[in-house]
């Protein structure tokens, strides 16, 4: 009853747990089987019997033509349509070629009065729109665009990121981040600017130099940005030698603003040059509480060398005071003097903000909006 079009038929599997968690055997989540081999990188579905405590954790493996079993990385997001209803997305971190695949799912929690059920799942083919979109630019942070493109290279991209699949009658899965990456082209483009600059990483904040005999200290290096649980982010890295697409010393770390009794932080990726499409995971599940937080870049290198750019699309800017080796009185006292009026200005508008951003994360609360997280 998950592909036949009737929500009121579904999976029901008696467990908080159906392989998404502890190990997943052929006996766990749901498995299905295609005419063809096709390519694809995301699932949706819809929850059969909806529960408070939401799905947290995905497996996901799948054969190919030749039948060899693979595993794939993968994440869920959760989201809510133009008429305010939840459902999931799986993402898989790289687009796979299946003949078959399967997925399980589990709760935040282990509870043994509740179950895994999944009604109307949906495969989406894997397309090279967020490819074109990517290849607009000549830089690794994406802030200058080839000399060729002009209005009508980017009206012909909206055109595909705006038409419906004739099939399905749906809009393509990832629209609301593909138009937020048009966008920024188009406002480049215009010569309107970026809203996220570029932060540089500093070489001599690194995970080498924590441990001092005591806890506490860490490498994390704020990027001026917060995010919610869910939210689809692109990270764009840039170096002074290296090429994109290679590897980094850099990982992106992710935060619960007002964490409690869960853990506070997670290494979310390990960041390359160029692109990176990034989900943010769910650190702490609680009804009535916003999950997400600050973002941060943590260096793991120890190369004086080193000269790193980091540059965040998604999220919400929040301002930021940097003051690490600067040592001058007048410009440290000019700095902090700019982030308290900075900082003056955007807690005015945070409401506001919140009614734009977090429409689906209930009234807001300026205690504990996600929204508050500045360094």
């Amino acid at each position: 009853g998950t592909v036949d079009h009737d929500p009121a038929s579904y999976y029901r599997k008696g467990s908080w747990d159906d392989g998404g968690f502890n190990p997943m055997s052929l006996q766990h989540g749901l498995t299905y089987e295609f005419d063809q081999t096709y390519k694809l990188d995301t699932i949706a579905f819809l929850e059969g019997v909806p529960q408070d405590m939401k799905y947290h954790y995905v497996k996901v493996r799948y054969w190919g033509e030749d039948g060899q079993e693979k595993s794939a990385k993968a994440s869920l997001q959760k989201k809510n349509d133009a008429d305010g209803r939840l459902y999931y997305v799986v993402k898989l971190s790289e687009p796979v070629e299946a003949k078959k695949i399967q997925f399980g799912l589990a709760r935040y929690l282990a509870d043994g009065n509740i179950a895994v059920t999944v009604s109307e799942v949906y495969f989406y083919y894997y397309d090279t729109l967020m490819d074109e979109i990517l290849a607009l630019y000549e830089d690794d942070l994406h802030t200058m665009l080839r000399a060729d493109v002009n209005q009508g290279t980017i009206d012909a991209l909206r055109s595909k990121v705006q038409a419906v699949d004739p099939v399905s009658g749906e809009y393509h899965p990832d629209r609301v981040l593909l138009e937020r990456e048009l966008a920024t082209a188009e406002a480049i483009l215009k010569d309107e600017g970026l809203k996220a600059a570029a932060v540089e990483i500093h070489n001599g904040i690194t995970t080498s130099d924590v441990g001092r005999g005591f806890g506490g200290l860490n490498a994390w290096q704020p990027l001026g940005v917060t995010a919610s649980a869910g939210e689809e982010i692109m990270v764009y890295v840039g170096h002074n030698t290296r090429k994109t697409g290679e590897a980094t010393s850099l990982k992106l770390v992710a935060t619960q603003y007002h964490s409690e009794s869960s853990p506070i932080s997670a290494e979310v990726a390990d960041l390359k040059v160029g692109a990176n499409k990034v989900t943010i995971p769910e650190i702490w599940a609680s009804t009535g509480v916003e999950s997400g937080g600050a973002l941060y870049v943590q260096y793991s290198g120890n190369d004086v060398n080193d000269r790193y750019a980091v540059r965040v699309s998604g999220g919400a800017q929040v301002p930021r005071l940097d003051l690490y080796q600067v040592t001058g009185e007048e410009e440290r006292l000019r700095r902090v003097r700019s982030y308290v009026e900075e900082l003056t200005a955007y807690v005015a508008r945070m409401e506001t903000l919140h009614g734009e951003l977090h429409q689906n994360e209930g009234s807001f609360d300026r205690q504990n909006c996600i929204l508050g997280a500045s360094d």
